[in-house]
């Protein structure tokens, strides 16, 4: 059994040890507070890492009937336009996200398409993010008007998606003023 004493020194050993940790994590969490471009991150805008936009994309047809035309070498696959280094891409591109999207497909049997997109485009275009959400409504439906005419078919084939993104550049960019997106991603692409 401890007598008094011994439990004082057992307690301030556990004060001691507390303090240290609240203390190392208010540091950490300056360290990476500070280490951000601005501190106040939007829920809608975030940051990927790269160093410049791909190539220049050739003008897509919006239909899906685009998914049967052939792509050259240099059109998807080619990533050598995209360099990681992280702190360049970080300080000039950001996202702006869509909430997810449930779209029926078109075909004889009931399947649908659940997507979340997020647009790419540079900080420079200051105005953009404001007119992406202006324009919220609009983007949703070209999205849904442009996923509800393929089939499943189309869906599958994973090929196929770096071609709708192709297709969603060129039919997210003609609606606007601001800026243009340079990249689409897809944080969600579910079918059934």
């Amino acid at each position: 059994m401890l007598n008094n004493s011994g439990k004082i020194n057992i307690l301030i050993i556990i004060i001691i040890v507390l303090v240290n940790m609240i203390i190392l994590g208010v540091a950490y969490f300056f360290l990476i507070y500070q280490s951000e471009p601005n501190g106040d991150a939007s829920p809608e805008l975030t940051t990927l890492e790269k160093t410049e936009v791909a190539p220049h994309r050739q003008k897509v047809d919006p239909t899906p009937s685009s998914l049967n035309t052939e792509r050259s070498s240099s059109g998807f696959g080619d990533h050598s336009a995209y360099n990681t280094g992280g702190k360049d891409y970080l300080k000039d591109f950001a996202l702006f996200n869509i909430d997810p999207l449930t779209i029926n497909l078109a075909g004889e049997e009931p399947k649908y398409l659940v997507v979340s997109i997020a647009f790419e485009y540079r900080l420079s275009d200051k105005k953009l993010p404001d007119e992406l959400r202006n324009k919220i409504p609009l983007l949703k439906d070209k999205l849904i008007s442009y996923f509800s005419k393929l089939r499943i078919e189309d869906v599958r084939n994973h090929d196929n998606r770096e071609i709708f993104k192709d297709d969603i550049i060129s039919i997210i960019n003609q609606l606007l003023l601001e800026g243009r997106i340079t990249n689409v991603l897809f944080d969600q692409f579910v079918f059934q």
